[in-house]
């Protein structure tokens, strides 16, 4: 059985508070919609514009796949696969 690191907890809450909106937070990029539920908006479509603003708050892809707790070629892939640039 795998141990948990201590760090991942804090980490983990770090990285969705960073996803989270602001309140009053205005981001013209994406329309206002839910983003969970209804036929509004899929997991693919909740995954993409998460990875999308990551990559638009980082400086670099590394700090990007860090962020997101994944690896780089991962990212690469994901961004050939959605047309990201």
């Amino acid at each position: 059985m795998r141990r948990k690191r201590a760090g991942n907890s804090s980490r983990r809450q770090k990285l969705i508070k960073d996803a989270m909106p602001t309140p009053g937070h205005s981001d013209r990029t994406h329309p206002r919609r839910p983003l969970v539920g209804g036929d509004e908006g899929s997991l693919r479509d909740v995954e993409r514009a998460y990875v999308q603003r990551v990559l638009a708050k980082s400086a670099t892809l590394r700090e990007a796949a860090r962020r997101l707790g994944i690896d780089m070629t991962t990212l690469w892939r994901m961004r050939k696969r959605w047309d990201l640039a």
